[in-house]
């Protein structure tokens, strides 16, 4: 009983203890002074991947908004530009209103 006890209570310990990354990019409409104006600031972007297609390192990037724009009015949301995308050279950001 005890040694069944012992083992559910490590089985629950286990998801708590995992340090995946998980992305949720999600892009800050306003021009940052960090990222300028043909770029804006995204947050909890993938960056890197790991051996098996998982996200490894996420963080605060700039993205720079698609088809080479240098301002826009108002973003959307993120063009994924190729398979297993990393930010910032895998992702655009939509331009909505120039």
């Amino acid at each position: 009983m005890t040694l069944r006890l012992l083992l559910v209570a490590a089985t629950l310990a286990l998801p708590a203890c995992t340090t995946d990354a998980k992305e949720n990019p999600q892009v800050v409409a306003e021009p940052t002074t960090r990222c300028g104006p043909a770029a804006r600031l995204v947050t909890d972007a993938c960056t890197r991947l790991g051996s098996d297609d998982g996200c490894v390192e996420v963080k605060d990037v700039c993205i720079a908004l698609c088809d080479g724009r240098q301002t826009c009015t108002t973003v959307g949301d993120l063009r994924v530009l190729n398979p297993w995308a990393t930010a910032p050279d895998g992702y655009c950001v939509e331009c909505t209103t120039p």
